[in-house]
């Protein structure tokens, strides 16, 4: 573009937050630039691969405050200038907010979500909103990941006839093809780091409680975490902390550059890494995870085979947990906005009389939770309890019993195609176990050819060891990126 003369990159493979942050500094680049990249990005690729659903019209002007408090010396910290785009299930004031659904679509909330106040207090682009799997995945058991009545099917950057997965799609599209340097996205069980690790992009879902809910539209109010999308685990890690309101998680510095250094040396001399062969994933993955295992081991760390048998017990509370809070939590947020249904029963009936929303796919899952009677809630509550419980024992227990500091396991297989007719496949993966546990889990790219897959990490309590090691084994992994259809 004209008045971008500067070289930063068009595709996936920003600079670091760090080093953007410097360059804005130094007057060598400025936010508009930067902003009229990202927007150009957007409508260049946008059409073909569905992830943006809408753009801040303010956009540029908020970059043109970034720059003159640049160029008065006065930035706001490392997030100042740069552009982010939000997953639509988090409200922004004055437009979007849908989570996918044409029933929110015509009264945008009046309030930012306390975690976009966040991100503007720290001077950040709010440039737009991402497409998501309507209702954050929870509508139907029979549709296809990354689909919404209001933007429709999001694609896969590396196959338009394969799925992004989800439900934070548009968010991981988005950061992998350029569209911005980093995304919110959200997650209850899987919807950051699957779209993340399908898309080749770092995926971090905090513990639930890290970054704040309101203004989030919800599945879980307890197992709900809001997290981030990046191209590095250092500029994942470098948002997490400025986020966290001043209160920095993975031991990088809130104000001025944080660099891979302020996380801790890069290297694995001394660290042992359990690596978890989740079932019934295809063989494919079975080679990533192997290559993973040898470039860890190159790099110093020690990885041992674990065994992780999470029985059906476990799974059933919490599912049922989930089901239970879902429609409390779900009215809860419906009950902050105007001009918008009140209940999960009114939304069900206003389904059924649009001609779109239920086009595809059905809403099997609202209408199950809506028959839920109040003995199958109170027998969910113990059931959360419970399951939590015994989530922790078994991956702490997987820790000590093996004397590892996290667990390694594949994110994801392969993208599949999109079929709207037959709808996803049953796609096995790893995120379950953290989630119910409550813990972060971090993913990496992994895979060096074809369809990405990731490679996440989880175990400790804390965001700050577990990124640590994160980005330890990203040096490692080392990955060439792949072949971007656009």
């Amino acid at each position: 573009m004209a008045d971008n003369p500067r070289g930063v990159p068009r595709v996936s493979g920003f600079p670091a937050l760090p080093d953007l942050h410097e360059r804005l500094r130094g007057g060598t680049l400025t936010s508009t630039a930067l902003t009229r990249l990202c927007l150009d990005r957007i409508a260049a690729v946008n059409p073909v691969l569905g992830a943006v659903l809408a753009i801040d019209a303010t956009a540029l002007e908020q970059a043109a405050e970034a720059d003159r408090r640049y160029a008065a010396g006065t930035p706001l910290g490392p997030l100042d200038g740069i552009p982010v785009l939000i997953k639509d299930s988090i409200d922004t004031a004055g437009f979007a907010s849908t989570a996918g659904s044409r029933l929110l679509a015509a009264a945008p909330p009046v309030r930012d979500a306390t975690v976009v106040e966040r991100l503007r207090r720290a001077g950040a682009v709010v440039l737009g909103k991402t497409n998501l799997t309507e209702w954050s995945s929870f509508r139907t058991t029979q549709g296809c990941e990354g689909w919404s009545a209001v933007g429709g099917q999001t694609l896969n950057p590396y196959s338009s006839q394969r799925t992004a997965s989800g439900s934070s799609s548009g968010s991981a599209v988005a950061v992998a093809t350029g569209m911005a340097p980093l995304a919110l996205g959200a997650e209850t069980d899987g919807s950051i780091v699957s779209p993340a690790g399908i898309c080749g992009v770092v995926g971090l879902k905090p513990r639930p409680g890290t970054l704040p809910l309101d203004g989030v539209v919800p599945v879980s109010d307890t197992e709900d975490s809001v997290g981030l999308l990046a191209g590095r685990v250092a500029d994942a890690a470098l948002a997490l902390d400025v986020l966290t309101s001043g209160a920095p998680v993975s031991g990088a510095p809130v104000s001025g550059a944080a660099s891979a250094s302020a996380l801790g040396a890069i290297g694995g001399a001394g660290r042992r890494l359990g690596l978890w062969r989740v079932p019934r994933m295809p063989a494919q993955v079975g080679a990533v995870l192997d290559a993973a295992a040898g470039s860890l081991r190159a790099a110093g760390f020690t990885v041992v085979d674990v065994e992780i048998d999470i029985d059906r017990e476990i799974l059933v509370d919490g599912l049922r947990a989930m089901y239970a809070e879902f429609t409390p939590s779900l009215e809860k947020y419906l009950a902050g906005r105007d001009g918008v249904p009140r209940t999960l029963a009114e939304i069900v009936e206003a389904n059924r009389a649009d001609p779109v929303e239920l086009s595809l796919f059905g809403q099997d899952l609202f209408e199950t939770v809506l028959g839920l009677s109040d003995a199958d809630r109170a027998k969910a509550e113990g059931g959360r309890a419970r399951a939590v419980e015994r989530a922790v024992e078994l991956l702490d227990g997987t820790l000590r019993r093996y004397g590892v500091e996290a667990v390694v396991a594949p994110t994801n297989e392969p993208a599949w195609l999109v079929d709207h007719q037959l709808g996803d496949p049953y796609s096995p993966g790893s995120s379950t176990l953290p989630a119910l546990a409550r813990r972060p889990n971090v993913t990496v790219p992994a895979a060096h050819g074809g369809l990405p897959v990731g490679i996440s990490l989880f175990g400790p309590a804390g965001e700050g060891p577990l990124l640590r090691l994160a980005l330890a084994a990203e040096h490692a992994l080392a990955r060439q990126p792949h072949a971007l259809l656009v």
